[in-house]
């Protein structure tokens, strides 16, 4: 058995992995840049290329069972018919806000935009 094919080509391989995450992490710090700036110019879009950059504040909420019947049992004196009302209520208090940060490549017939602030 021949294996000189499988290491040459796990070798190149390796090396295009090694290349791979070198850019990667090019791309990490540069979008970690993008987004302080925008963040210091208080910018909502960015387009830099190719590529349009968003940044906004947005509310979540996250629901799990276990959380839920934590925050209940909380809760003295609630009856179980009242289950409905007690989810709205739940739901607004843990519901957060958070600032969403976005990169998405524009399609070739886009133009591109100026930034716009917050």
């Amino acid at each position: 058995m021949d294996l000189t094919t499988f290491l040459a080509a796990n070798a190149e391989l390796t090396s295009l992995m090694d290349t791979a995450k070198v850019k990667r992490k090019v791309v990490r710090n540069q979008k970690k840049r993008i987004r302080a700036h925008m963040e210091e110019q208080q910018l909502e879009e960015y387009t830099a290329g190719e590529y349009t950059f968003t940044l906004k504040n947005e509310d979540t909420f996250r629901f799990s069972k276990k959380a839920f019947l934590d925050w209940l049992d909380n809760l003295p004196g609630e009856e179980p018919d009242e289950i409905l009302s007690l989810l709205a209520d739940f739901e607004s208090d843990t519901t957060e806000a958070r600032q969403v940060f976005k990169c998405k490549r524009r399609k070739p017939n886009d133009t591109p935009q100026s930034s716009t602030p917050a």
